[in-house]
């Protein structure tokens, strides 16, 4: 400990002046210490400490840079090196750094980190390390605050169609910096909460293209197909050509080296490793949204057919396979991959599960190829611009509108087999000389699963290499603090306390006044002389009150262990009204049995007053004993709400029998359209509206009559 605070306090004034520094540093190491690996701003003291972010709670902050500049590392070392008690009473620290620790301070956080000044850039070693970490180090935050400069707050008239324009959406960092965190504060302009990435959850996907199960960690990342997750990057702006790599290696969990300087290879560089890690094909669909269906190219009547041509190249086009840029995905959002067994479906067994490996002429790997010959048939085509090379299509495991797609590609002619077969894009150029018109040239068509089955015997699976021209990431967060299982929690106090940031964001962004309430314990009828105990939440806001009870009941599990089970139930009702006569909506007491895992607590919908519904989302986290009571187990809770909710009526809500007039109105409807029922079995849409029917309304027997 005596080394460690030393290395610290040396580290402040001489760091990189001394080689004793990094001897120091590896005693340390060698000793066992934790490993801490990231600089953070003490909110308290104002200095820079190293944390193992994996073991420390810490606050982190999302922003996009001034267009004048930012203070960096080295101007707030200077400034702590002057400073005779604290560098917040020193008016050269900026107003950035200054409000964001006072915000983490505010909610109870020790240390945050800002990308600004929390990496020392004049290291290369070491901004790299933080590239290479900076989404781990967002997804485990204990909570991102996301600092709108452009936005002012609620109480403006635009502030929501503000929020969607935010420059923050726009740039490349910000994606990781929205997808990682699980809880994200969006801060206006003058500081005050805006809302929670929660909250604003339909809003932030629309924008942003992210679907929400991802966005709320609902949904593996990795389970994303890459071509969607390219999409997502497109259009995003970056001061350095290099971060548009950069700012996705958190996206796809690659690591590599950065070299600011190389300029579009980080991109190359970055799809070359993506292919080795993530065998997804759909990495090679972009630009399907200029895809051309085959039927089209095949199916012209012979007076009208134009005048097919392929070309190695039409204009500056590059002919790598891949795309130079994020941008190049903008338009590639519903691109599907397929599975191996489908090729066994389409009568294609003999196309292997693909296999991607880095050679000195590109990536290789054994893909099908269908010579164009077949493809075109009967259809003449003008090969004569490119007399010494082979013309195929390459046909990718994925989908556009239920059409396969595949690639015009081409490869040099040679004399000895021995010789790498190097496929490059190619182009298809339609002419039509009766109208004098040309078509530009087309890289991409789609097939029809029929047609490939008649294609199989003509198709070649063969190894390829793929020149990149070098022209121009689930699992699951590890705890910062151990998670009891509901066993070993004993007979013991049950402290709950509300998340600052997540009061704040409810009262600010959305107007309720959060009051959490601890009701007295009571013996539990087994006389084990423990107790029950119950907290609740009580959010009353002008147009609306919503309760939520925690109940934790002490119980013996099967093997006959003393623990805590917990019992969830919410209610909304009307403002300021008698909750056990005017009760609008509420939910079955849910029993939540791994409530301290980082699963969390199942999400609750309820009607409002209005016809409309909010979701509740609330999540436990155990976090270490308070002064206050040592032999308590002490929890976090985090509750946010989703507003404007659709919510379906519940089975048990029982309706009256004029409230199914309109389906008598629908039915005689039908029957006029289609006058005999049996043909309702053959229309699609029919079917599911039955079958929603049917789930929505089982006991309902007037529905049924």
């Amino acid at each position: 400990e005596l080394i460690e605070e030393y290395f610290q306090r040396y580290t402040l004034r001489f760091e990189g002046r001394d080689p004793s520094v990094d001897k120091v540093q590896q005693l340390v190491s060698s000793r066992g210490a934790p490993k801490k690996t990231m600089r953070a701003l003490n909110t308290v003291t104002g200095q820079f400490e190293w944390i193992d972010p994996a073991q420390v709670e810490y606050a982190i902050l999302s922003h996009t840079w001034d267009l004048s500049g930012e203070q960096e590392y080295n101007s707030v070392r200077d400034l702590q090196l002057s400073a005779e008690s604290t560098i917040f009473q020193n008016p050269a620290l900026s107003f950035k750094v200054m409000q964001a620790c006072a915000i983490a301070r505010r909610d109870g956080f020790r240390y945050i980190w800002i990308d600004s000044c929390c990496i020392d850039k004049s290291s290369s070693s070491e901004l790299s390390e933080s590239i290479n970490s900076m989404f781990d180090w967002y997804r485990r935050g204990a909570i991102c605050y996301a600092f709108l400069a452009d936005v002012p707050n609620r109480a403006h008239s635009d502030a929501l169609s503000r929020f969607e324009g935010s420059r923050w959406f726009k740039r490349g960092w910000t994606l990781q910096e929205l997808i990682a965190p699980r809880s994200l504060v969006f801060l206006s302009a003058d500081w005050e909460v805006f809302g929670t990435k929660t909250t604003l959850i339909a809003t932030v996907a629309k924008v942003t293209g992210v679907e929400e199960g991802v966005l709320r960690h609902q949904k593996a990342l990795s389970s994303v197909p890459v071509v969607v997750r390219m999409s997502w990057a497109a259009n995003r702006e970056t001061t350095r050509v290099e971060d548009k790599a950069y700012s996705l290696f958190g996206i796809f969990g690659i690591h590599l080296n950065t070299l600011y300087g190389e300029g579009e290879n980080a991109f190359l560089r970055l799809e070359k490793e993506i292919l080795i890690a993530i065998p997804d094909q759909t990495m090679f669909a972009w630009g399907s949204d200029t895809a051309i269906p085959s039927s089209r190219l095949l199916q012209y009547p012979a007076y009208h057919r134009p005048t097919v041509t392929l070309y190695e190249g039409v204009g500056p086009r590059p002919r790598s396979l891949v795309a130079l840029s994020p941008n190049n995905f903008a338009k590639s959002k519903d691109i599907h991959p397929i599975s191996h067994q489908r090729w066994d479906a389409f009568g294609l067994s003999q196309i292997p599960i693909p296999n991607f490996t880095s050679s000195p002429y590109g990536i290789r790997a054994k893909l099908p190829l269908l010579p164009i010959s077949t493809f075109f048939g009967s259809t003449p085509f003008d090969q004569s611009l490119s007399p010494n090379t082979s013309w195929y299509l390459l046909l990718l495991a994925c989908t556009r509108s239920g059409q396969v797609l595949a690639r015009v590609c081409f490869a040099q002619k040679s004399q000895n087999p021995l010789h790498p077969k190097l496929l490059q894009r190619g182009y298809i150029v339609l002419s039509h000389p009766e109208e004098q018109r040309v078509e530009e040239g087309l890289d991409m068509v789609t097939l029809n699963p029929t047609q490939l089955s008649l294609w199989r015997k003509d198709l070649l699976v063969e190894t390829v290499y793929m020149p990149f021209f070098m022209n121009s990431s689930d699992a699951p967060i590890p705890p910062s603090v151990p998670r009891p299982s509901a066993s070993s929690l004993g007979n013991v106090a049950i402290r709950i306390i509300e998340e600052k940031w997540c009061r704040v964001a409810l009262s600010e962004a959305q107007g309720y006044s959060p009051e959490l309430l601890a009701i007295k314990s009571r013996a539990t009828k087994d006389q084990t002389s423990a107790a029950s105990t119950t907290y609740s939440l009580l959010l009353p806001r002008r147009d609306l009150a919503i309760r939520v009870d925690f109940v934790f009941d002490y119980q013996k599990d099967s093997t006959g262990l003393p623990g805590y089970s917990l019992r969830v139930t919410a209610s909304t009702f009307p403002p300021n009204a008698p909750e056990s006569v005017d009760l609008i909506s509420e939910s079955n007491g849910q029993a939540v049995t791994r409530w301290y895992e980082e699963s969390g607590i199942p999400d609750i919908t309820l009607r409002t007053h209005t016809g409309g519904g909010v979701t509740l989302i609330q999540h436990l986290a155990e976090v270490p004993p308070m002064e206050e009571d040592l032999d308590a187990h002490w929890f976090k809770l985090r509750v946010e709400i989703i507003e404007n909710v659709r919510v379906r009526m519940s089975v048990q809500e029982e309706l009256e029998p004029e409230d199914l007039d309109w389906f008598a109105e629908f039915w005689d409807l039908v029957l006029r359209e289609y006058m005999e029922a049996q043909y309702l079995t053959r229309i699609e849409w029919f079917t599911e509206f039955w079958d929603y029917i049917s789930r929505e309304f089982t006991d309902c027997e007037d529905f049924v009559h």
